[in-house]
């Protein structure tokens, strides 16, 4: 693979040599996201050789005060290592897991969230359709997060706001000449929705 060019960021298994390396490990420099937010991890890295392997790879690690020490956890850190072939920064190349692990969400959203675990036909053409269909539902969806929701609710799943805001019991009266609907819900939700409606209201 990497004589094609190809290159690799996956997450390395802390066995008994990586958890060597690691604890070996004395250039620790604090972590910062892409757009400069600090954070409470620490970044270094190394090298590892693999038995039975002919080439090294950089193993970069990230690591953070543990929160829950205890008889069963002594260690003053907890630890996350990545092993990869990218050449550049110990920082850019975890942006990089980073966002491809963004990129595994979204899909697992499409097929748990959507409903596109399993595709409807035999036919190429039937299945793309569908699919596309899919993928429109799960942009409105994002769409709706940014435009209507509270912050509170971006970075749920589909499924938690198909639980929180849509499968609620209601019910449609006639009132006055008006018609009204009754939802068996709490104060603070309710409130989420009359947001939501003035927000969808002011983008017409």
């Amino acid at each position: 693979m990497r004589g094609r060019g190809t290159t690799f960021t996956i997450a390395a298994d802390q066995d008994v040599a990586v958890k060597e390396l690691i604890l070996g490990l004395r250039d620790w420099r604090p972590f910062r996201l892409e757009d400069g937010t600090e954070t409470d991890r620490e970044v270094a890295e190394t090298v590892h050789l693999m038995q039975k392997t002919e080439e090294a790879f950089r193993l970069i690690v990230l690591r953070w005060k543990s929160k829950q020490r205890d008889l069963f956890n002594t260690e003053e850190y907890r630890y996350h290592a990545i092993a990869t072939d990218l050449e550049c920064t110990a920082e850019e190349a975890v942006w990089e897991y980073h966002d491809r692990g963004q990129m595994e969400n979204i899909i697992k959203e499409l097929k748990i969230g959507i409903g596109m675990e399993s595709l409807p036909s035999g036919d190429f053409g039937a299945n793309s359709f569908w699919f596309s269909i899919g993928v429109q539902v799960y942009n409105t969806v994002v769409l709706q997060k940014i435009l209507l929701l509270p912050e509170s609710y971006k970075t749920k799943t589909i499924q938690t706001l198909r639980w929180s805001l849509v499968e609620i019991a209601g019910k449609i009266i006639k009132h006055g000449r008006r018609l009204w609907l009754l939802l068996a819900t709490t104060v603070d939700k309710y409130r989420v929705y009359v947001e939501m409606r003035k927000r969808c209201m002011a983008l017409t």
